[in-house]
């Protein structure tokens, strides 16, 4: 059996817990696979949306070698068209239980210009009752028209993981300066009028506002999703570099666009993710927000800073107080008397553990304060052989960005019986030393290196909310 010993007193505690603690082998191996949903605002999605199309009001496309079959075969070499739409208006629609991003134009001008025009051909035209064959071998300079799009809409749909923009409008109105082609004479109009009647291509103007519209529409959605994806991934790499993400089907909701993602990471540890998300009922914020239950995200967290901790080992020279102890046999005698049975100045081996993780938080309050409650310590080993276990339970405080200090600390220390037996050592430690490399490893180890390091996950998180349903919301930077 261990024991515990808290000043003089001592308090047994189960042999079982602290062979788990340190045994480095993974005896509960296996691969935990946690739920969580990206939440994207779609007020800031609207915006952006609008934004854009503003931006790339104004664009060109330029047509050649273009060929309409008409009376008489028509060849265009080039034809030039310059598009300006008016502002945009982006809202969220539903058709058929489904949602949409309906964006609204309400004009869209064009101006075309073709520097040649050929026409050249037979026809058949009936002169004083006769048929006559005209061959026409014309050149139409200069042609010049405009368009007018009213009332225009396009209706974005999320479907799977892309997207798919449909365009309509509700009229077009075409207008065409005069023009003049060679080599028509006394048939000008009926020439000109064919010309007119091919280049009113409604389809092909259609097709080339969809077209630039809809990549506008689809590139800035999925950008923005791509990476507010991306943003989520940074996050929790940071908290563990071996969890994967596999994205599930987004979903547009009124006000959001969640996608469901699952965390799956290992772990050496026996846990049952919640099996439910439910996202909280929190109003819009102007930040994205990974919802995750939270405790499945002090898993997480949990789990990823154990796995570093298991492997970081260093020695007693790391901590001032207890190399000065080791070459010292007064000051062994009336702090640590078993050292006095070990070679003077020979180091200790720390190797330190994690058992448990959690914090404290006030539900339905949204707060960048966040109070961590942790239970650590590290196995003291006399050449490789554990000797007697140092545990701390601490709470910390910190703000998102800022480093975690350590508010409220105790500690205790248990003694591995078989060493006792075996070295017939006594189990008095003064507290002053075990608080002291608590303080050592509680700063320097776990808050310097994973809590509070340059690349920590806090550094990421600008603001968190806990629902009364246990759902945590990250509002990401």
């Amino acid at each position: 059996m261990y024991k515990i010993v808290k000043t003089l007193s001592e308090n047994r505690i189960l042999h079982s817990s602290l062979v788990l603690l340190f045994s480095a082998q993974a005896i509960f191996a296996s691969d935990i696979k946690i739920q969580s949903k990206l939440v994207i605002e779609n007020k800031l999605i609207l915006n952006d949306i609008d934004q854009s199309i503003l931006q790339n009001a104004a664009f060109e496309k330029t047509l050649t070698g273009l060929k309409y079959e008409a009376e008489v075969p028509i060849v265009v070499d080039q034809l030039n068209l310059k598009f300006q739409l008016s502002t945009a208006k982006t809202q969220i629609q539903k058709n058929n239980e489904q949602n949409y991003f309906s964006t609204d134009v309400a004009e869209i001008k064009i101006s075309a210009n073709i520097s040649n025009l050929q026409i050249h051909g037979v026809i058949d035209k009936i002169i004083s009752g006769a048929h006559v064959k005209i061959k026409i071998d014309s050149d139409c300079q200069n042609v010049f028209f405009d368009a007018l799009l009213s009332d225009n809409n396009f209706a974005t749909q999320i479907i799977q993981n892309t997207t798919e923009t449909k365009y309509q409008y509700r009229d077009i109105k075409m207008n065409f300066k005069p023009f003049s082609c060679t080599q028509v004479h006394g048939i000008e109009d009926f020439v000109t009028d064919i010309a007119i009647r091919s280049l009113q291509d409604k389809l092909q103007l259609q097709n080339l506002v969809s077209d630039q519209v809809s990549k506008i529409l689809n590139d800035k959605l999925n950008n923005f999703k791509s990476n507010a994806i991306q943003q989520v991934n940074s996050f929790v790499q940071k908290i563990d570099s071996t969890a994967t993400l596999t994205l599930g089907q987004s979903q547009l909701r009124n006000d959001e666009i969640e996608i469901p993602i699952e965390i799956q990471t290992s772990s050496d540890q026996q846990y049952t993710p919640s099996a439910i998300l439910l996202v909280s009922n929190k109003t819009t914020h102007v930040n994205n927000s990974l919802a995750i239950n939270k405790t499945d995200f002090e898993f997480l967290i949990q789990n990823a800073a154990a796995k570093k901790l298991k492997k970081i080992q260093y020695n007693s020279d790391e901590i001032p107080e207890l190399k000065k102890l080791l070459q010292s046999r007064f000051k062994q005698f009336f702090i640590w008397p078993a050292l006095m049975q070990r070679p003077k100045n020979l180091p200790l081996t720390l190797a330190p553990a994690l058992e448990s993780f959690s914090f404290n938080l006030p539900t339905e309050t949204e707060t960048d304060q966040i109070n961590f409650k942790i239970k650590v310590g590290h196995w003291v080993q006399d050449q490789k052989v554990p000797m007697v276990y140092f545990r701390s339970e601490a709470d910390l405080h910190s703000q998102s960005t800022e480093k975690l200090t350590v508010a409220k600390l105790s500690n205790s220390y248990v003694w591995d019986q078989n060493y006792v037996r075996k070295n017939n050592v006594s189990e008095r430690i003064s507290l002053n030393l075990v608080n002291s490399a608590a303080q050592n490893l509680l700063q320097n180890t776990l808050n310097n290196q994973i809590l509070s390091a340059q690349d920590s996950f806090l550094k990421n998180l600008k603001s968190v909310y806990l629902s009364k349903d246990g759902v945590l919301e990250i509002f990401l930077k």
